[in-house]
């Protein structure tokens, strides 16, 4: 699975080369893994996140929220 966090608001993931407005929301990323767990997930990469942007470490501190909820919750 690769998460491009580009593709999120940036009023949640603003540490990306290319934000987009009104991107995903966070919350229904994982809310939507939680309802429809991946049963054979081998692996999970996270794409453009940019550390240089994040002064407050907003982005880096949603990114365990999006792995967690990719994990099978059966």
């Amino acid at each position: 699975l690769s998460i491009d966090l580009d593709g999120f608001d940036p009023s949640f993931a603003p540490a990306v080369g290319t934000p987009v407005e009104q991107g995903i929301d966070p919350q229904d990323f994982c809310n939507f893994f939680t309802q429809n767990p991946v049963d054979q997930l081998l692996g999970i990469e996270i794409v453009e996140y940019n550390p240089h942007l994040d002064r407050e470490g907003q982005t880096l501190a949603l990114i365990p929220s999006l792995i967690k909820s990719t994990i099978n919750h059966k």
